[in-house]
């Protein structure tokens, strides 16, 4: 008998223990991407290998990501995950989860972890860092980088016959935003967008002096600043923490980083954003709930932010992974003193809407059709007018 009944939970307990594989092996998460600019797939496996938890890839382009969330938020049928830039938190639509402070990790930096805050709460969980502009010159014939752009207009010069000496994108209003940030004033306060008329028109009579000064050509966009740094044929660029790693490689020695000038006493202040984990239609709160959760700890763990760098080439938010980063790479440690200046892309959909009156006003401006205070007005203007138009939308 006690043979029988010994065999008999032994029996139920290879039962149990193949019913909880079963459903291990079953359980699931769909997480969006874009596919463009990082390749998460190892992390994704080394996940599912640990946990047994699979994960169905929703990758769309970059500039379809967006129109694509907000469409499957109107037919109800979103994914569990997204991985998306912090700016994307404010899209009140996708119903993201409030992050419990103990789902977010103590050695998360401050900054990151500051940055997917939107209203009073954590809307998302940092998985990347950076997406700030900086300073690469040429050491061929640049020594040592400037401070100020005092100092950067004296090198020219210097320059062998023929060199440019600097590019950026002039009408990419992410780097335009740079120089407005430099006076202390937000595009967004309290959720309003509001753009202080001084320091916009301060921003676009120093941003006009800078280009008249430096020669800048103006017409020369993104992938035209990247092939005349590459060539050669100009000496120094400001461009985003992303190329950092190609341009080492490309460069090797040639290459310097700095943080961007300082406009006499102002210090530039480019905006940053991580890429983010987040969880639509108010995610946490469903069955999937403890499926999240050890899908955010995993993304958070030592484990992945210690290969970040060599797997996406782009900065881990955990502060003890970035202080080894930085131990035996100057340049690196450049990158990471980058983020010191910056400030954090505001959470909030009427960025969208500053960033098209912003262009609006710099084009018209550039042409001669508005002096720089008509301009700023106008931003605010066309900032205002989306903003209405986008609520009454909505609302019917």
């Amino acid at each position: 008998m006690f043979n029988v009944l010994k065999k008999s939970i032994t029996l139920l307990a290879l039962v149990i223990s193949v019913v909880s594989n079963a459903f291990a092996n079953s359980a699931s998460l769909s997480v969006a991407v874009g596919i463009e600019n990082y390749d998460f797939k190892p992390f994704f496996n080394e996940f599912t290998h640990k946990t047994g938890i699979q994960i169905e890839v929703m990758a769309f382009e970059n500039n379809e990501l967006k129109s694509q969330l907000l469409q499957k938020a109107n037919s109800a049928s979103l994914p569990d995950v997204v991985i998306v830039p912090s700016d994307y938190l404010g899209l009140e639509q996708l119903q993201f989860s409030t992050i419990p402070d103990n789902w977010l990790n103590q050695a998360l930096n401050p900054k990151a972890r500051e940055s997917t805050k939107h209203g009073s709460g954590y809307k998302g969980i940092p998985f990347i860092f950076g997406n700030h502009l900086l300073l690469y010159y040429n050491k061929k014939w640049i020594k040592e980088p400037p401070r100020t752009w005092t100092e950067l207009f004296n090198l020219a010069p210097k320059l062998p016959l023929g060199k440019e000496l600097i590019a950026w994108n002039y009408f990419e209003m992410y780097w335009f935003a740079a120089f407005y940030n430099s006076f202390d004033e937000p595009l967004i306060r309290a959720g309003y967008a509001t753009i202080d008329p001084e320091a916009m028109i301060s921003s676009l009579l120093m941003y006009d002096e800078l280009k008249q000064k430096s020669h800048l050509d103006i017409e020369c966009n993104y992938s035209c600043m990247v092939e005349k740094f590459e060539s050669g044929n100009v000496a120094m660029v400001i461009n985003g923490s992303w190329i950092f790693n190609k341009w080492m490689d490309k460069m090797g020695e040639d290459i310097g980083v700095a943080n961007l000038p300082a406009y006499h006493t102002r210090p530039m202040r480019s905006f940053y954003s991580p890429h983010v984990i987040a969880f639509p239609n108010e995610g946490i709160e469903g069955k999937k709930k403890a499926l999240l959760k050890a899908f955010s700890q995993f993304i958070q763990s030592s484990q992945v932010q210690n290969q970040v760098w060599a797997r996406l080439h782009t900065l881990p938010v955990r502060q003890d992974t970035l202080d080894k980063l930085s131990h035996n790479d100057s340049n690196l440690q450049l990158l990471i003193d980058g983020l010191e200046n910056t400030v954090a892309l505001p959470n909030d959909t009427a960025m969208a809407y500053v960033w098209e009156a912003m262009l609006k006003g710099i084009t018209r401006y550039e042409a001669g059709i508005m002096n720089a205070a008509q301009a700023a007005d106008y931003m605010q203007y066309v900032t205002n007018k989306s903003i209405n138009h986008a609520k009454q939308k909505h609302s019917n």
